[in-house]
């Protein structure tokens, strides 16, 4: 999937990276978000930007330190991302759900509040109801392959299952 600099590197007129997001952001809401063809990491990391806003509370609190939870966030979006691809069950999911259930879950780990912002509900027409039962999954896999990691239990098997979630 070639990256937005390089594709607004081959339009006939200039056009700049955020113009051009934009531009995205209106096709994809013309179809519903309603296509398979994107990966959840693609439509995750164009999400990403639109996730975090100053005016968020981290665990009641006022954020004091924007970029440094900005840069948690990331991170902690990058080991969801890396747990949806982990999980066989995640398989069955649609790519734009698992995004927002990605983007969900980070922000309920990073203690952000709201955990699903109008912004997003917005931009993507999920509600937080919608994306619940994938979020949670991915919360619980999340701490379950943190203890593994550390050795906390190495003979589990995943019997985890979120089933089918149809797109809208």
């Amino acid at each position: 999937i070639p990256r937005g600099s390089k594709l607004v590197s081959l339009l006939p007129e200039p056009l700049s990276l955020s113009a051009f997001l934009s531009l995205e952001f209106v096709m994809l809401s013309f179809f519903q978000w309603s296509i398979c063809l994107p990966t959840s990491c693609y439509l995750t990391e164009l999400l990403l930007p639109h996730c975090i806003h100053p005016t968020d509370q981290q665990f009641g609190e006022n954020i004091y330190n924007f970029k440094t939870v900005k840069e948690d966030l990331q991170m902690v979006v990058k080991e969801m991302m890396d747990t949806g691809l982990q999980e066989e069950s995640m398989m069955l999911v649609m790519p734009s759900l698992l995004a927002c259930s990605i983007l969900q879950a980070s922000r309920k780990v990073c203690g952000l509040s709201p955990s699903w912002p109008n912004l997003m509900e917005k931009l993507t027409r999920y509600t937080s109801d919608q994306l619940e039962m994938v979020t949670d999954s991915l919360i619980s896999l999340h701490k379950l392959f943190g203890e593994e990691a550390l050795g906390v239990d190495e003979g589990y098997q995943s019997n985890l299952s979120v089933g089918y979630s149809p797109e809208k």
